[in-house]
């Protein structure tokens, strides 16, 4: 009788960690399965880019600036690109993050118009996307540059990923890594994506972590950061796009002055007022 006992006792015992084992596995393939990683990125940021291209071509009142009839106004945004990544502090943004995307990624960059229009946002995979009356409503490289490496760093730490997580499933993101389309008409078409990415808000602690990079950028790269705090007070009443993106804690007034006094101060930010090859580079735009 106990050695029946104590062989069904050893049975029981032994089925039961099985059992644990099998959970505890089949746990973890699961929560591997719902894993968005910096590799997936680039799958879908193709999906939504070319499902962005086609609205664009599909709508009366969007367009595209191509790079092939535009050439110059690409070279150019791609020069300053290449000056920002090659920046030793932009080669620290996300380096605590594991997931980070790699920094010397050249984003892809998109120049569309839509009157009235005065924004930008971030596709995930390095596709940013820029709005010709937004360009126009800056005179300087000096300005230009960090609103750049603001979403080039944006990019690099996938807030664009996150934000999209937020509103749609993660199952949805992981259907476009591995090859999916975005439908219209269903819960995630890319009119609801588009209103995401280039609407809904980041949070505010995460802008501050974008300035500081944009800051670190535009010093180290000379720029004169008078210029880029007056465009802050300069347009603080326009109502651009790009502020309501980007929301601060500080009205654009006092972020202004943290840029002239913090940022010079503590940066040794005193470059000279140059202005680059901007106001050649709006006058394209036109």
């Amino acid at each position: 009788m106990n050695f029946f006992f104590t062989r069904n006792f050893y049975f029981a015992t032994i089925a039961f960690f099985i059992v644990l084992l099998t959970i505890s596995c089949e746990k973890e393939a699961v929560e591997a399965k719902h894993i968005i990683t910096s590799e997936d990125d680039a799958n879908i940021g193709r999906a939504i880019d070319q499902a962005l291209l086609t609205h664009i071509d599909t709508s009366s009142d969007l367009s595209l600036l191509n790079q092939q009839s535009h050439p110059a106004i690409y070279n150019y945004i791609y020069q300053i690109s290449q000056s920002i990544n090659g920046s030793s502090g932009f080669l620290t943004v996300g380096a605590n993050q594991s997931n980070a995307l790699s920094p010397s990624a050249t984003p892809t960059v998109r120049v569309i118009h839509k009157a009235g229009y005065t924004g930008a946002f971030v596709v995930p995979g390095g596709y940013i996307y820029l709005y010709k009356d937004f360009l126009k409503n800056i005179n300087y490289e000096a300005q230009f540059a960090p609103v750049l490496a603001h979403l080039m760093a944006c990019s690099k730490s996938r807030y664009d990923i996150e934000k999209l997580e937020a509103r749609f499933s993660t199952n949805f993101l992981l259907d476009l890594a591995l090859g999916g389309k975005i439908n219209a008409g269903s819960g995630a078409d890319i009119c609801s994506i588009l209103d995401v990415l280039e609407n809904e808000p980041y949070q505010t602690s995460i802008v501050e972590l974008l300035d500081d990079e944009a800051e670190k950028a535009i010093c180290e790269l000379g720029y004169d950061v008078q210029t880029y705090s007056d465009w802050f007070i300069h347009n603080r009443n326009s109502n651009l796009n790009w502020y309501q993106l980007f929301p601060r804690t500080q009205s654009s007034n006092d972020y202004a002055s943290h840029l002239f006094n913090d940022v010079k101060d503590s940066l040794s930010c005193s470059g000279e007022v140059d202005e680059g090859g901007y106001p050649q580079f709006k006058s394209l735009l036109n």
